[in-house]
């Protein structure tokens, strides 16, 4: 293994001495003791060998932390940051700002991916002169996998990419499907406190790129389960997603106002996120925040109808919406039952 030192490791100061690596990959850990190995296992077996690994320790309660450590005793291309818990934000800038490389990726500890991810994402972004190069994805269940469609490779203006990006036809706002130019996220830091952190970021990142290299083959395996943002019940902070996309929608019409049906979208969709968690809580709650998002969807009905990017099913949900709260709940089980069959 490249790296390796049979004493242990290098120091920190060794490490931070170093020549600088062609790609720094911060890998936020928190209470993940169950799937770190396999996470690490695979940034480690990158066929770019030539990365630093960062792993943020953001006070970790089980054995995350030690974990960490026993791999940077194993690999001198690790290093860790033990830290106070601050959230993923927060620990994704604690390693953005202790990366050395020129292009930072990122792979939530619970996820991994594949070996040449990396050394794809580097070379598009190298040979193109870009300042984000975007990959896909593929999605693990328990029992199957589904894998983004490829396509041909292409570059574009990153003013265009925030277009893709927020009407969701052919790129993704997550985060760790991407290599940055770290100059990119120093302009733009994750917002601490806040979940939905990919959404509030996107499009002040990306109308600031000139360039952003596309080749979206599976390389990213994002792992679905339970306890991910996607699948935890409503609470406060689930409002969060309206208050990212509200963001999105006014750096569009500040910058790339061309795009702002697709922004639009977005705003109308976060409303449709949000209720249907309220709506299939299990607790049965009404929440004080129901009132408010139904009436914006309802007010929006026309908007939802006309839209190239609203499904046919969301179509229906809405005209059921229109109708009564407990209709559109019925649609919104039917939804969500098909969602985990699949």
């Amino acid at each position: 293994m490249m790296g390796q030192n049979p004493e242990g490791g290098n120091t920190e100061s060794e490490k931070a001495t170093a020549v600088a690596p062609k790609v720094s990959v911060v890998v936020p850990v928190y209470n993940v003791e169950k799937y770190l190995d396999r996470c690490i296992e695979s940034v480690v077996a990158q066929t770019l060998q030539d990365i630093e690994i960062i792993l943020v320790d953001d006070g970790a309660k089980d054995s995350s932390g030690s974990m960490c450590d026993a791999w940077a005793a194993r690999d001198s291309r690790i290093r860790v940051i033990h830290k106070e818990n601050g959230g993923l934000s927060d620990a994704r800038n604690a390693g953005v700002k202790a990366a050395r490389a020129e292009f930072v990726g990122f792979v939530d500890s619970d996820d991994y991916i594949v070996p040449e991810m990396y050394e794809r994402l580097y070379s598009d972004a190298v040979e193109d002169g870009s300042d984000i190069a975007v990959g896909g994805v593929m999605s693990v269940y328990v029992d199957h996998s589904i894998a983004s469609e490829g396509g041909e490779k292409r570059v574009i203006a990153g003013r265009e990419a925030v277009g893709e990006l927020l009407s969701g036809e052919k790129l993704r706002i997550w985060v760790p499907l991407k290599l940055y130019r770290k100059s990119l996220l120093e302009e733009v830091p994750f917002p601490t406190g806040r979940t939905y952190e990919d959404a509030f970021v996107a499009a002040d990142i990306f109308v600031r790129a000139k360039k952003v290299s596309i080749d979206l083959q599976p390389l990213y395996c994002y792992v679905h389960h339970e306890g991910t943002i996607t699948t935890q019940p409503f609470s406060s902070k689930s409002m969060d997603i309206v208050d990212a996309y509200q963001h999105a929608y006014d750096v569009v019409v500040a910058e790339c106002p061309e795009h702002e049906p697709a922004a639009r979208f977005r705003l109308i969709w976060s409303r449709f996120t949000v209720l249907d968690k309220m709506l299939l809580d299990e607790s049965g709650a009404v929440f004080p925040q129901q009132r408010e998002v139904v009436a914006y969807l309802r007010s929006h009905w026309t908007e939802v109808l006309s839209s190239p990017y609203v499904g046919r099913g969301r179509k229906l949900s809405m005209l059921a919406l229109k109708l009564s709260v407990s209709l559109y709940r019925a649609f919104a089980k039917v939804n969500a039952q098909k969602y985990r069959a699949d």
